[in-house]
């Protein structure tokens, strides 16, 4: 005897539901699975990771000034901190460089406290404080940079450092030293396996230039370097070593 059974449509929504629930997964099971052929057999494949290195002189320098002002009221300090800025981006330019090349990197206001025993603590001064930012490719002008910043008012050379503009025309040879590495790597390994490296599959990259540390001039070292005095007669200051710039390659090869 045929039964015939009926199935509310609520049922058969949940029901088409759970089927589509379930053929997700095993979807999603077989997408983390070895590459597949274009016949449907799954690959034999081995991931390797190659490096390129190339040695690039420094073509440009970034240059940190701080202007510090100390006033007693918040007002007259970022007047007078702004007035002093001012005068400091004139001097820079009227030394050769544009309005492009510079830029305020921080501004800010912070209280001084005056502490009296007994005594709540009692705002004594204000300190405002500008940072100028200095990037250029005139590496010829950096102590006339230096001086003009100093002798119109900045308190501190907070950092010196040199550095890359742009690391692309270099990235060619050191992707073709980073695969060639790779595939070096893959053919060591299959062949311990008694296997050969055929085409590849994959393959990523990422390229990390080395910046170089704050360059340690004579009279700061690593530090914020306060200035005492004009530095006219400042030696020229010649650029470290050449910056180390390195790209890695991922590769997925296929094993036959």
């Amino acid at each position: 005897m045929l039964r015939i059974i009926k199935i509310k449509p609520t049922n058969l929504v949940l029901f088409a539901f759970l089927l589509l629930l379930l053929l997700t997964i095993a979807s999603c099971i077989g997408s983390n699975s070895s590459p597949v052929s274009k016949s449907g057999s799954r690959q034999n494949v081995i991931e390797v990771t190659g490096e390129g290195k190339s040695y690039v002189p420094a073509d440009e320098v970034s240059i940190s000034f701080t202007i510090r002002t100390i006033r007693n009221t918040s007002s007259r300090a970022m007047i007078d901190n702004n007035t002093v800025a001012n005068k400091i981006l004139t001097a820079i330019k009227n030394s050769g460089l544009s309005a492009s090349e510079i830029k305020t990197g921080s501004i800010s206001l912070t209280p001084q406290y005056q502490y009296k025993e007994g005594r709540a603590p009692k705002i004594s001064n204000y300190v405002a404080e500008n940072r100028v930012i200095i990037k250029t490719k005139k590496l010829n002008k950096i102590a006339s940079i230096i001086d003009a910043a100093t002798t119109s008012g900045a308190n501190e050379v907070s950092e010196l450092r040199f550095q890359l503009s742009e690391d692309n025309k270099f990235k060619q040879n050191n992707l073709k030293l980073a695969v060639s590495d790779a595939r070096k790597k893959a053919s060591i390994l299959a062949k311990s396996l008694n296997q050969n490296v055929g085409r590849a599959l994959v393959i990523s990259e990422k390229t990390i230039p080395a910046p170089y540390p704050p360059y340690p001039i004579e009279y700061g070292g690593y530090r914020s370097i306060a200035i005492k005095s004009a530095v006219a007669d400042l030696p020229p200051i010649v650029p470290p070593s050449d910056i180390e710039i390195t790209t890695q390659v991922s590769v997925i090869f296929e094993l036959r």
